[in-house]
């Protein structure tokens, strides 16, 4: 059995709640949409950007909670055929809850984001692919290990993270890649 499957058994009063959720990367051209989650300081992330996404739902698929995000923070409907599913990643550690997140690259014909510039979470930004490392903007920590793998595009992406009592990545292990 491996370490992931024993983590979560319902006997282990250690183990923390495991949270699904997706984070996604809408493109249009050389740019992709981040959100800068500057509204609320009690959510998850604040201060910092992100791709999009957030918590499934009680029944609902990845790809599912990926298109309903993405329609809800930005009011763009998207269709499964303009997606890309690039991985998963597990965090484990830092966080109220440990997550095991579904990613995606959903392209988008405009950069007229339907809803405007910002949402309730925060900011709506575009930045070029090249410059989402060197932005000044802190980053959620996860970004700054995988974002060079995603633009590869090189195939599937499956990671595991520990984080630390920051949230910040202090060891990241790729279990496979194409």
């Amino acid at each position: 059995m491996s370490k992931l499957s024993v983590k979560y058994q319902a006997k282990d009063p250690q183990a923390k709640k495991l949270q699904l959720s997706t984070t996604c990367f809408l493109r249009c051209a050389d740019e992709y949409l981040f959100i800068f989650r500057n509204k609320n300081p009690h959510k998850v992330d604040y201060l910092r950007l992100n791709g999009l996404g957030g918590k499934l739902e009680p029944g609902e698929s990845f790809l599912g909670c990926a298109l309903r995000e993405i329609e809800e923070e930005t009011g763009y409907q998207i269709k499964p055929a303009q997606s890309r599913f690039l991985g998963t990643g597990q965090l484990s550690g830092g966080y109220e809850s440990d997550w095991l997140v579904g990613f995606f690259e959903m392209e988008v014909a405009t950069k007229e984001i339907p809803i405007g510039r910002e949402n309730a979470e925060g900011e709506l930004v575009w930045l070029k692919a090249d410059q989402l490392l060197s932005d000044r903007r802190e980053k959620v920590d996860d970004l700054n290990h995988i974002w060079p793998q995603i633009l590869d595009q090189a195939g599937v992406t499956f990671f595991v993270a520990e984080l630390d009592e920051n949230e910040k990545v202090k060891k990241l292990d790729w279990l496979s890649s194409s």
